[in-house]
């Protein structure tokens, strides 16, 4: 991604699409969040991008403007010990609990809100191992 920075507003957009879809969120990203994302010196490759736009995306409730300052709280985790898939997977959990909650822990009826039944199964299996 070094070699072709103009690249990452287009896989921005991308991965937010994509991401906003499969969890179900409606985000945007301010213009300093966009600017924040263009600019960062991405040492990884474009997976690592998607998680950072997939964390961004699971801790945003719908309608929410993503701003400068959650992007960088991010990008500054991704250099501490918890790492990214860390806290994607905490989000993951808290946003499962949260949907099983208004549900009132019926998982046929979480999994119209969130991902297919048998993936809700796998990571509820997961989650209380």
């Amino acid at each position: 991604m070094r070699e072709r920075p103009h690249d990452i507003d287009l896989l921005v957009d991308f991965y937010m699409q994509v991401y906003s879809e499969r969890h179900g969120v409606s985000a945007e990203l301010s213009a300093d969040a966009r600017k924040r994302l263009t600019r960062y010196k991405w040492p990884g490759n474009v997976r690592e991008l998607k998680n950072v736009v997939e964390a961004l995306i699971l801790s945003q409730r719908n309608g929410k403007v993503i701003d400068g300052g959650r992007v960088v709280e991010f990008l500054s985790g991704m250099t501490h010990d918890a790492g990214l898939k860390d806290r994607i997977a905490d989000l993951e959990r808290e946003e499962i609990d949260r949907v099983m909650k208004v549900c009132e822990g019926n998982r046929t009826e979480a999994a119209k809100m969130l991902i297919s039944r048998k993936t809700l199964w796998h990571k509820l299996k997961d989650i209380e191992s």
